[in-house]
């Protein structure tokens, strides 16, 4: 039986190894191969190519041009390979169609689909969102941006205010707190007294009651006002923004954290709501998801590295931060904030349609939501890190 059994699978191998054996075996190999690719390309021929556009002022360098960027890659990657979609978003930088005072007119019109909002770039659009601005709130830049993110999905005025202008916030960046670079050295808020600091905003307020002297000019001429000597100090931008889009270390190059917290909040990503709606359910979910992952992952881990760039870019221009001293901030916010949220008040009332006290009511949800999340990254404010490198 064994030699039998032998001779069969000689028998086999011999047909199998045979001229005739070998063309039927490549035959069937051939047609398994083709119905498998004939069913992978009947698959890809299944998938929806869902097309959108993307406008941001800003630039490859530049950290809210990298949370967008990051956050595209992950959804598309993941859509493609969860869903029956395949997404094309073309992303178009550094002001080439929008400028960034253009950014919510041109979602809203459909020049694009979606692009990034700083939401103090438009008051009168965005009335209770300048709540980010009322200085000494937070020096917790993911507070702010998870309060933001929080309340823009569960409060119903915040959320009326986006959804009034017909665009839907999906994915939130952070805003640095802000820092104050100067010719000469401010170590004191005596050190601010006549002092020509371009400021806009509440921001300007704050310093206008310390004796200093607010100057509003864009800042794409802050660098040459700096060189010129018609401002003495730049204040308003996050530190690793002044130092690698506006060069202002090279001018000023005395970096000083006044205390005063973030300026504005900031949508990465904001779709306009006619939009949002035709895309599939399946879809939105990634994307909110991945938002959301990428404020958790992507933005501290990014942010640090952005900012140790920053830091060693002052420190080898000869330049270097620190920070008032925190009795004098405090002082400082004592004399000031209610003033400065009464001026709130009233402007957001004005213009959200909301009465005083819907205002006020709204601010102390976003001052709870601060506490909420206050504490709970990991990531070092860059003039911190910058103060404390060794």
């Amino acid at each position: 039986m064994k030699t039998h059994a032998n001779d069969e699978m000689t028998l086999s191998a011999r047909r199998q190894t045979s001229p005739a054996g070998v063309l039927r075996r490549s035959l069937a190999i051939m047609a398994v191969a083709g119905l498998a690719l004939a069913a992978t390309h009947a698959s890809a021929q299944q998938k929806t190519t869902l097309t959108y556009r993307y406008a941001t002022a800003f630039g490859a360098n530049d950290e809210p041009y990298q949370t967008a960027a990051e956050w595209i890659k992950r959804v598309t990657d993941k859509v493609a390979k969860d869903t029956n979609y395949i997404l094309r978003i073309t992303v178009h930088r550094d002001g080439s169609l929008l400028k960034l005072g253009e950014t919510l007119a041109g979602i809203q019109d459909g020049r694009v689909d979606m692009g990034l909002i700083p939401p103090a770039v438009f008051p009168s659009q965005f009335p209770l969102s300048q709540a980010v601005s009322i200085p000494f709130q937070s020096d917790d830049a993911f507070a702010t941006l998870h309060a933001n993110a929080d309340l823009a999905r569960t409060n119903p005025a915040l959320m009326n205010e986006w959804s009034k202008l017909g665009v839907v916030p999906i994915v939130f960046g952070v805003a640095q707190n802000t820092a104050t670079s100067a010719k000469l050295p401010i170590k004191t808020l005596a050190d601010l007294q006549g002092k020509r600091v371009r400021a806009i905003g509440y921001h300007a307020d704050a310093l206008r009651a310390v004796g200093a002297s607010p100057v509003a000019i864009p800042t794409s001429e802050v660098y040459q006002a700096l060189q010129t000597g018609v401002i003495d100090a730049f204040s308003g931008s996050p530190m690793g923004n002044q130092i690698t889009a506006t060069r202002a270390h090279e001018v000023a190059k005395n970096f000083v954290d006044l205390g005063l917290g973030q300026y504005t909040s900031v949508a990465s990503v904001a779709v306009r709501k006619s939009v949002w709606d035709r895309i599939p359910a399946e879809v939105q979910k990634i994307m909110l998801a991945e938002g959301a992952a990428v404020a958790e992952e992507f933005i501290p881990s990014n942010l640090s590295r952005l900012d140790k760039l920053a830091c060693e870019t002052l420190k080898a221009a000869g330049g270097a931060v620190v920070r008032l001293p925190e009795a004098q901030i405090a002082e400082w916010k004592g004399k000031t904030q209610s003033a400065i949220i009464d001026k709130y008040v009233a402007s957001a009332a004005k213009d959200s349609g909301v009465d005083a006290a819907g205002v006020r009511g709204f601010l102390v949800s976003y001052q709870d939501a601060l506490k909420k999340h206050t504490g709970k990254s990991k990531y070092v404010d860059g003039m911190t890190a910058c103060r404390e490198a060794r």
